[in-house]
């Protein structure tokens, strides 16, 4: 079972790998040489990082990048530029992996035909591709590319997320705050209603004022003493007179009975 992944494996590895063909060293040139890639080092891998230097009597240069034999149609890396030297990352569009690379420097200021025919040219090298890698990488590539562009379904991000959420929070926490302080209001309102109501209902079922003052209250010294008759010892009673010392049996003043015992 595991041969059936193990081979194509394989068969990936050994397409991708460089090939086992010594490549030869670069020539001499009047103009200038490369002091790296100088033919000793001839395999790289996709995605590393190579320091391209040269040394030249060219003011400006431009650097190009060729796949094969194919001088008519290079890759310009660096244009009309006066450094010596380019941090190229190892990479290249091609199916054909069996073709060497090779860097060319030109003299920017010179005619067409010096720029066409002249410069110099560093030593070849291979690139070990991954097929896996640059398969998912142009995968990746071309999907975030869609989604970028892509305006007819717009996709809602976690901010907007976290946004909506808080705030739906904090409407939540204002609407719980609101409904408890009308809670609090409606509570103290209704307990002043309530003693105010209290108030009027004990007031209007208690004793009146006037009932109480119809009948005075007097103190034991004004009461009315009823008059008694007094005996003494004769058995005889004696009136005597009140007021002006009138005789008045039938007149409302009172009289006094003295009796005396014999």
């Amino acid at each position: 079972m595991w041969t059936l992944w193990v081979i194509p494996l394989l068969v990936s590895y050994c397409l991708a790998a460089c090939s086992s063909e010594r490549l030869p060293l670069p020539g001499s040139y009047a103009d200038g040489k490369f002091d790296y890639p100088d033919g000793t080092a001839q395999c790289f891998t996709q995605g590393s990082s190579m320091n391209v230097s040269w040394e030249t009597k060219y003011s400006t240069s431009n650097l190009w990048l060729i796949h094969g034999d194919n001088y008519n149609n290079p890759t310009g890396l660096a244009l009309n530029t006066g450094t010596n030297w380019y941090e190229w990352k190892v990479d290249y569009n091609t199916n054909n992996h069996s073709m060497p690379f090779s860097f060319r420097v030109v003299d920017t200021q010179g005619t067409s035909k010096e720029q066409a025919q002249g410069g110099f040219v560093s030593g070849q090298f291979y690139v070990s591709f991954n097929s896996a890698s640059s398969t998912a990488t142009t995968t990746s590539t071309s999907s975030a590319t869609n989604t970028g562009t892509s305006t007819r379904e717009p996709t809602t991000s976690p901010t907007t997320t976290d946004s909506t959420r808080s705030a739906s929070s904090g409407r939540s926490s204002h609407g719980t705050t609101l409904g408890l302080g009308l809670g609090v209001g409606l509570g103290v309102a209704a307990c002043i209603a309530g003693a105010v109501a209290f108030f009027f209902f004990h007031r209007k079922n208690s004793p009146s004022s006037s009932q109480f003052s119809s009948v005075p209250n007097k103190e034991p010294s004004e009461q009315p003493t009823e008059q008694q008759p007094i005996y003494e010892a004769g058995g005889q009673s004696t009136q005597e007179l009140s007021g002006d010392n009138s005789w008045n049996s039938g007149a409302g003043h009172g009289t006094n009975q003295r009796f005396e015992m014999a």
